[in-house]
């Protein structure tokens, strides 16, 4: 303009009277209130950022407490201890993971039962196997046969003990 001010010019010719109309606003009315306007969004932008972060954060604390105590779980049941108790997890698949997890656990421990029963049933069996090895060469040396003879009695014993044993099992 004539002051030296830069300025916005808008214009509109109306239809009706053909008379064009303008109207001039200083530059800096019009980018004072924009950038007013573009602090306003700047701030909640970045107060928006910040929000979703803090949740971020929080919501992974959450997440990470309960695949936290799973984990726990999961040593305990791979170090053959009792693990601590489980919460239903509130995210579904945290809760799949969990209900996982007991099932395994109280699997294991079935099996280890299990296992610990076999074990003690084949102690007692071998045990008994032993004896009768013990009774069969206590019969068979005796101080009247010569020991190439007794050697004899005994291996064809053993390997006859041997095949009853490999019929036993075969048979179950």
């Amino acid at each position: 303009d004539a002051a030296g001010m830069t300025i916005l010019r808008a214009t509109h010719t109306s239809a009706a009277t053909g008379w064009t109309v303008a109207i001039d606003v200083p530059l800096s009315v019009v980018s004072g209130a924009i950038n007013r306007s573009l602090q306003w969004w700047v701030l909640l932008a970045v107060g928006a950022l910040l929000l979703a972060i803090g949740l971020g954060v929080l919501f992974g604390q959450f997440i990470s407490r309960q695949l936290r105590d799973a984990a726990a779980y999961a040593i305990a049941i791979g170090q053959e201890q009792p693990g601590p108790t489980l919460k239903a997890g509130t995210l579904h698949e945290v809760g799949l993971i969990t209900e996982a997890l007991q099932d395994a656990g109280m699997e294991i421990t079935q099996r280890m039962q299990h296992q610990r029963l076999l074990s003690g049933e084949l102690n007692h069996r071998v045990k008994n196997l032993l004896s009768v090895v013990q009774a069969i060469v206590s019969l068979t040396l005796s101080n009247s046969r010569p020991a190439n003879e007794s050697r004899e009695l005994v291996m064809l014993r053993l390997q006859a003990l041997s095949r009853s044993q490999e019929l036993l099992t075969r048979s179950n």
